[in-house]
């Protein structure tokens, strides 16, 4: 029987998790909490949400945002998936409204802010994908497309900024209540082929919106317009939006709400928002009879528990989103197929999901799966990976020295790891020099200047790689006392570069590069994500 109950739990958990927050009407609870900063993105002028896939950019500000507007009534959302929708828009060609053909290339995405207008007017002329259990286009007030969208060759024939900024200040005031509109993968604006997003033209979207929303809506309809951007920081334009929020030339700017120097807000989910999601799971369980209510106290009871509260808080805000709802649902499997749950039955089978699955540990800083073969074979792979071709890594397997080497047509390249403390900068010196020496004197031994040429440049290149908060000056300092000193008597060169990751990096490479590591199900996908790996990527070879 406890099976059967576990099963159903799970199902539910799931389903309210992934799919309801996708439907304009759900019948069904909606799972859905609030990340940091929510409460004033919904009340920005222009907000712009950078973060990796998986870190809950969709759900928890594009369908929450959604969610709470249509439960509140208090405003009117827009949310719109510029991927879904530009694919959907070429898979379809050509449509008939009211009896009249709109041509395809009236709403073709072009590459440029217009594209706002275009993917916005799309739901007027495509009725068919507005509203739907995809979630890809959901309006709170669709008469607003009716009011302003059969007009959208006046606003494009305007072109920019003018057409951008009076469709904005009409949508606006045709609005009976403050708009919002969100746009889901906005980096897709720029790829209005399929192909992948570019980074230049990402800025050159914001850097056009922001013109025209400043003079023209946010003047002329104080605190009734706001637009959320969610963007995938691998195609974030951080370099030139640090200089332009640095300047400020733009009046924009100061309606745009920012955490980060670069006007992006990022996305995490504090303990307390997860121990709402517990708490809403275990509600609406209840709420529809799947338990009753002496469990549901129980349950509820053990994980308000400071131990509890305290492990959780201890792995649970290192994770992705994606990662951490995933285990949440395992748990609550658990204490609610349980007659009578403890604290300590909750500790217990969090231990025991943390054996099972040795590479989640690493979110709480432990560290037991990522070392020796398996950090060196992550090394290897991501290697073997981004030179690509017949390329083969070779592995150093040492405990705190852990590294991989390639040769290339450009010298050999070297990732050497270090995840805890150097204490001692020549004992560290010494073993170093033990498993790297060979390999340092042999191919990156410094080559003598000719006279009237300049000077060779290093074939060899060593990356160095740590976490954030693991204190490495003794062995930057080894290293560096190499390429000063040489070794054994031999001068070397080599491009040196120090790079820090995230445990979050770390879990990526273990789980990819080794395939006798578990993840759950579910987090697969996120594992083998290609643009997760692309940041990573971007991060050690940047």
């Amino acid at each position: 029987m406890a099976m059967a109950v576990s099963y159903t739990i799970g199902d539910l958990l799931a389903r309210w998790t992934n799919e309801t927050p996708k439907q304009p009407s759900p019948s069904e609870p909606v799972l859905l909490v609030e990340p940091d900063y929510f409460d004033t993105v919904r009340m920005a002028g222009i907000a712009i949400v950078k973060a990796l896939y998986g870190r809950g950019k969709t759900y928890g500000f594009g369908y929450n945002l959604y969610h709470t507007a249509r439960i509140k009534r208090d405003q009117e959302v827009i949310y719109i998936n510029a991927r879904e929708v530009r694919d959907r828009l070429t898979s379809i060609g050509s449509t008939e409204d009211q009896g009249k053909t709109l041509k395809l290339h009236n709403l073709l995405l072009l590459g440029d802010a217009l594209d706002i207008v275009r993917l916005i007017c799309i739901g007027y002329y495509l009725p068919q994908i507005v509203n739907t259990n995809e979630g890809i286009y959901l309006a709170t007030n669709t008469d607003l497309l009716k009011k302003i969208c059969p007009n959208i060759s006046n606003y494009l024939s305007k072109g920019l900024p003018i057409g951008l900024r009076e469709f904005l200040r009409d949508i606006a005031k045709a609005s009976p209540r403050r708009l919002v509109i969100i746009i889901d993968e906005f980096e897709q604006l720029t790829s209005t082929t399929g192909g992948r997003p570019n980074v230049e033209y990402v800025y050159n979207l914001i850097d056009q919106l922001l013109i025209s929303l400043r003079p023209g809506v946010l003047d002329e309809q104080p605190g009734k317009f706001g637009i959320v951007l969610l963007i995938q920081e691998l195609y974030y334009p951080t370099d030139r939006m640090r200089k332009l929020v640095a300047e400020s030339s733009y009046p924009a700017i100061g309606r745009m709400f920012s955490v980060s120097d670069d006007g992006s807000i990022p996305v995490h989910y504090s303990i307390e928002a997860y121990m709402k999601y517990i708490e809403n799971a275990i509600r609406g369980l209840v709420v529809n009879n799947y338990i009753n209510q002496k469990i549901a106290d129980l349950a509820l009871q053990a994980f308000r528990d400071s131990n509890i509260r305290r492990l959780l808080r201890e792995y649970l805000p290192n994770m992705p989103a994606l990662i951490a709802f995933n285990i949440l649902q395992q748990l609550l499997i658990t204490a609610l197929s349980l007659p009578n749950v403890t604290p300590d039955v909750i500790k217990s089978e969090f231990e025991n999901f943390m054996e099972s699955y040795m590479a989640y540990a690493i979110y709480g800083g432990k560290r037991d799966v990522a070392k020796g073969k398996y950090l060196a074979n992550a090394l290897a792979g991501l290697l073997e990976d981004y030179y690509g071709g017949d390329t083969i890594a070779t592995t150093i397997e040492r405990v705190g020295f852990e590294g991989a080497y390639v040769f290339t047509n450009n010298g050999i390249k070297i990732l050497v790891s270090r995840l805890s403390d150097v204490d001692d900068m020549r004992s560290y010196l010494n073993e170093f020099k033990r498993l790297y020496g060979n390999i340092l004197k042999t191919y990156c031994a410094q080559q003598t200047q000719k006279k009237g040429q300049p000077p060779p440049q290093p074939s060899c290149e060593l990356t160095f790689i740590t976490l954030e908060d693991v204190k490495v000056g003794n062995a930057n300092a080894a290293i560096n006392t190499l390429l000063r000193s040489g070794i054994d008597g031999v001068p070397v060169s080599f491009t040196y570069k120090l790079k820090k990751i995230t445990y979050d990096d770390l879990f990526i490479l273990i789980t990819r590069y080794n395939n006798d590591i578990a993840v759950l199900t579910g987090d697969r996908r996120y594992v083998n994500s290609p643009d997760r790996l692309q940041s990573l990527r971007n991060k050690i070879f940047g």
